[in-house]
């Protein structure tokens, strides 16, 4: 279980490791008006992209934690597996776009993002459901023991 945490713990650092991001950034120009030709409309559909992305994370996270309580090992990697698979995607979509790579048709990705962010956030919430209907299982069983 140690291992998997700490690997989990290693990718996480290698996708979101703020200072070399910081320095990529700073060296690529971002914040300045241009962007070696990716123009507003392709940032503002990457954008979308790492949020749809961000929002899967948190998706696998919560079944990460739901898995946990009660235990289940096997649901445990599986959720692992999810949120390091998209800790990969979102490090991919950072190099092709540092590397002017991203290859976006901006209505259909902006419609196609929507709609994986939405997906996304429905399953968090049924992630959210069930371990709230697991609660009040547990607490009326507590209940039921102290009357």
């Amino acid at each position: 279980m140690f291992d998997h945490k700490s690997k989990l713990a290693r990718t996480f650092q290698r996708v979101v490791n703020l200072r070399t991001a910081t320095k990529i950034a700073s060296s690529n120009g971002i914040g300045n008006s241009s962007h070696g030709g990716f123009d507003v409309n392709r940032r503002g559909d990457a954008l979308a992209m790492v949020f749809v992305s961000v929002t899967s994370i948190k998706t696998a996270y919560a079944k990460l934690q739901m898995a946990q309580n009660p235990y289940n090992s096997d649901a445990i990697q599986a959720a692992e597996q999810a949120v390091m698979e998209q800790l990969k995607v979102l490090s991919e979509l950072k190099h092709k776009f540092l590397k002017h790579e991203l290859d976006v048709s901006p209505q259909v990705s902006l419609m196609h993002a929507k709609i994986q962010e939405q997906q996304s956030l429905m399953r968090t919430d049924e992630i959210n459901i069930k371990k709230l209907e697991y609660d009040i299982e547990r607490k009326v069983a507590d209940i039921a023991l102290n009357q």
